[in-house]
């Protein structure tokens, strides 16, 4: 079996002085909780591989059930149920109403209901566990799944992978808008078309005089009192709504190329190699393809690669995309 990643997602990246983002910090999560999961059921399926031999030799007469998804246990009435019963004091009356349900495999609740329709509710509470025996479909089917497990748990590791590094990237690009205070335009348009600047746009749109510096600052200040906003700072607002705009419409294709239009960052022709790649892959199974098939170390060696790159980005657009939260203008 593949060895997953022993150490914990932060852990393994050096630190930075640099704060992370939270989009960041969430997306290391996201991540190192699937993987935490994987530990779960690569341990998990070798006991039940275990308990099924147990069962099978005869030494404990049920596997365990799953908690959720208990309505899927499927069960049975055996001869060996009905002998066991009556050494148990069910009268004969009630063993031969059960039976007509031998070898008739029956999902929780119709078992439930089968059963009380023949014994009654108390019988059958004072003898559930008599009863309860799970189905020889029902263990088959449960063997089945647990062939070649790490397959699937492989390509959803590798599915989730790619989906937490699109999400950390969407995440980041609204958390640097929402890092500024955008203008609303058309409120301000509308709240400014009433008010007369025609004098001091007169004044100050005219030829530089520098005898005239002190003129140019009053006017200039009664214009800002009066609502007046500089154009860079609606083009600002405007170029953060053409942001907005291309995130929420990025594919997965998209995002080399937008990661170098809009935050100057671009991955190396290896690394965009490799993404496009892992991006060929993951549509593949997205689409039920079968050209690709992850392993558990191909999806550590995914991860490896996006916990490399999200770094990088995460400090490039952190140190040069958004606030520090303590910074003053000189």
């Amino acid at each position: 079996m593949s060895q997953l990643p022993s150490c914990r997602f932060e852990s393994c990246i050096p630190s930075i002085a640099l704060e992370q983002s939270n989009s960041y910090i969430s997306f290391k999560n996201r991540t190192q909780e699937i993987f935490d999961f994987a530990v779960l059921i690569t341990s998990s399926v070798p006991t039940f591989k275990h308990n099924l031999k147990l069962f099978e030799s005869g030494e404990i007469n049920r596997l365990s059930e799953p908690d959720y998804f208990q309505p899927s246990v499927i069960y049975e009435i055996t001869q060996s149920t009905l002998v066991d019963l009556e050494g148990k004091g069910l009268i004969e009356e009630k063993l031969e109403k059960l039976s007509d349900l031998v070898n008739i495999p029956l999902n929780n609740r119709e078992f439930k209901e089968s059963i009380i329709a023949r014994i009654g509710k108390d019988n059958y509470q004072k003898y559930r566990n008599t009863l309860k025996r799970q189905s020889a479909d029902y263990i088959k089917n449960l063997r089945e799944c647990s062939k070649a497990y790490q397959k699937k748990l492989a390509s959803y590791l590798y599915f989730s992978l790619f989906s937490y590094f699109e999400a950390f990237i969407g995440d980041l690009v609204n958390e640097v808008i929402n890092d500024f205070n955008k203008l609303n335009i058309p409120k301000h348009l509308e709240k400014v078309s009433n008010i007369d600047f025609e004098k001091e746009i007169r004044i100050l749109d005219r030829k530089y005089d520098p005898r005239k510096i002190d003129r140019y600052k009053k006017y200039s200040e009664q214009l800002i009192n009066k609502g007046y906003v500089k154009p860079e700072h609606l083009m600002f607002s405007s170029m953060l709504d053409i942001l907005k705009d291309s995130n929420e419409n990025m594919k997965a294709n998209d995002i080399p190329d937008f990661l170098k239009k809009f935050f100057f960052f671009e991955l190396s022709p290896s690394d965009n190699e490799i993404y496009h790649n892992l991006k060929s892959n993951r549509n593949s199974l997205g689409h039920g393809g079968t050209t690709f098939t992850p392993t558990l170390k191909s999806v550590i060696d995914s991860n490896k690669f996006f916990k490399r790159i999200s770094k990088k980005i995460d400090t490039h657009v952190t140190r040069n995309f958004m606030n520090l939260n303590n910074f003053k203008t000189p």
